[in-house]
């Protein structure tokens, strides 16, 4: 995720402003950039992981047959199915957020996009502990340790907040620097810093948000974090961008 985010943040400046021998793309190398990155961090999972087969011992046998009993493959659709609607959902979503605040002007959209970029590199603290306890309350919930999950969870969740304090605090403090690195007008800057400043402000909440999402999908309840996730999007996020907006 560090070399995702990264190679997205160090793209973006070259192919937006056409930096050195790239060619000046604009929006259309932000988005390339996002799918260069993408792929980058694709290939260095997988890589990873076969060379590593003794620490994944899910791929032995991976590639030998593809065959799933109608049983397993009804119980991966009853919980899968509203993972990937909530997914599918959320994405949609975030864009028509993003859709909404694009009617304030282009120069809400690129700052908005400048300071993405750099939130994204300090929200992979919470992105990943988020992810970090999914793992661990789910096989002490798979082992039938009840006790031992709850504890884990909560010191977890903890844990979490408190470092997205610490670096909240951190990008409060120096994310007016990041902006003034793109060659764009003042306004962008500034607004990219307000941006960067409001996301650190949330930061520790999104944090405990995030915990609290990854413990009920650890658990298995698929349909509650549909209704935490992408139907709290539609019914309250993106109504309230909307009347902001407009």
């Amino acid at each position: 995720s560090f070399v995702a985010v990264g190679t997205n943040a160090i793209l973006d400046y070259l192919m937006i402003f056409g930096i050195g021998p790239f060619p000046e793309l604009g929006v259309q190398g932000a988005a390339l950039a996002t799918v260069i990155a993408r792929y980058i961090e694709a290939l260095i999972v997988v890589i990873w992981a076969h060379i590593h087969r003794g620490k994944n011992r899910y791929l032995e046998g991976a590639y030998t047959g593809f065959g799933i009993p109608l049983a397993e493959l009804k119980a991966i659709l009853i919980k899968g199915f509203p993972l990937m609607m909530n997914e599918v959902l959320w994405a949609a979503g975030m864009t028509t957020v993003t859709q909404c605040y694009s009617v304030r002007g282009l120069n809400v959209v690129a700052g908005l996009n400048i300071a993405s970029t750099i939130t994204n590199l300090f929200n992979i603290v919470y992105l990943q502990l988020g992810s970090c306890i999914s793992i661990v309350v789910g096989q002490y919930l798979g082992a039938g340790k009840l006790e031992d999950a709850k504890d884990a969870d909560n010191k977890m969740i903890v844990f979490s907040v408190f470092c997205c304090v610490i670096m909240a605090a951190l990008m409060f403090v120096v994310g007016g620097f990041f902006p003034g690195i793109y060659n764009t007008t003042e306004e962008i800057r500034e607004l990219a810093t307000s941006f960067i400043a409001v996301s650190a402000i949330i930061m520790p909440f999104c944090a405990f948000s995030h915990a609290s999402y990854f413990t009920l999908r650890s658990g298995g309840k698929t349909v509650v974090t549909f209704l935490f996730d992408s139907v709290f999007t539609w019914v309250i996020v993106v109504p309230a961008a909307y009347l902001l907006a407009h």
